[in-house]
């Protein structure tokens, strides 16, 4: 927004120049080529990775400690494809916040040049808002350095011994006693999921967990609450899980205008990415959503079928 009028307006109100977003546009693409690029390296090596793993004997042992080890091939490429899809979303999030936001700011810049010849003593009222965009505006600039940052950070890995299981890449070793596992649809709004894809693809993470704790999460959807209250939050394709974040304003950002959705349930990936992304296979069941904040009325819509006990 470089018109002589913003930038006129801009100067009398001591607001620095519009950041111009066309960059970002730049690093949005570079990051879901190389996010793609990453995808595909994973899949390809998981695919040649379980033909490889029905033979037996210390080659395949060392084969599967180097394929899914924490720093081995498989989880360190969809690690990255992670990072980089996660960052190239949050990236598109930010950019239309600050295009948002300095439009408003525009618009008080161009208003200032006509106060200032007309009313001035209007010219602090305007200030104190251009203020406040200004400060909105700082936010989500802020927002992208934390994106880029979370995108570099090093994420914490299981220890994944040769010859034992990772995950659900491999059938786990025989024991005397067996460590039972959580029930990974108790939370769904689908529990007639099939679960083995997405367990295998969530476990290849390095430093994801199966959360115990049922610390609020969030999800945005311009889905209304007389359906969500009723059918709970699904996949967009079934078979597959519900992303929300531990993040309120994150999640509030994939609202588009419409509801952010208050979940309280044990259970969900966590992943610790940029995003502080959980993830429920089969989706989010009724009973766990506490209610809806509606954006266009500012409105928090409690659940009547909320039940998590």
């Amino acid at each position: 927004m470089t018109e002589p009028a913003v930038v006129i307006g801009l100067g009398l109100l001591g607001i620095p120049p519009l950041p111009d977003t066309a960059l970002l546009d730049k690093h949005i693409g570079e990051l879901e080529r190389a996010a793609a690029h990453h995808r595909l390296l994973a899949h390809a090596g998981g695919h040649a990775y379980r033909l490889a793993d029905t033979n037996q004997g210390q080659a395949t042992d060392a084969l599967h400690a180097y394929m899914t080890s924490p720093d081995g091939a498989l989880p360190q490429a969809s690690d990255l494809a992670d990072r980089l899809a996660t960052a190239s979303a949050g990236l598109r999030v930010s950019k239309a916040v600050i295009e948002w936001v300095g439009g408003l700011l525009a618009g008080v810049a161009v208003a200032a040049g006509i106060v200032v010849a007309f009313a001035p003593h209007l010219l602090p009222e305007l200030a104190v808002k251009a203020a406040r965009f200004s400060a909105m505006l700082r936010n989500a600039l802020s927002r992208v350095g934390r994106i880029f940052a979370g995108l570099f950070k090093a994420s914490k890995a299981r220890r994944v011994d040769a010859g034992q299981a990772t995950g659900f890449l491999r059938r786990p070793a025989r024991t005397a006693q067996t460590t039972r596992e959580p029930d990974y649809l108790t939370v769904a709004a689908d529990r007639d999921t099939p679960v083995d894809d997405i367990l295998a693809e969530e476990a290849r993470r390095p430093g994801n967990r199966w959360r115990t704790e049922s610390t609020p999460v969030y999800h945005g959807s311009p889905a209304s609450p007389d359906r969500i209250f009723e059918q709970g939050i699904r996949p967009y394709y079934p078979g597959e899980r519900v992303y929300t974040s531990l993040d309120q304003e994150i999640a509030e950002g994939y609202a588009r205008s419409g509801y952010t959705y208050r979940v309280r349930a044990s259970g969900g990936f966590a992943r610790g990415d940029a995003q502080e992304t959980v993830t429920f296979p089969g989706g989010v069941h009724r009973r766990f959503v506490e209610g809806a904040h509606d954006h266009r009325t500012n409105d928090f819509i409690p659940n009547p079928h909320f039940d998590p006990t």
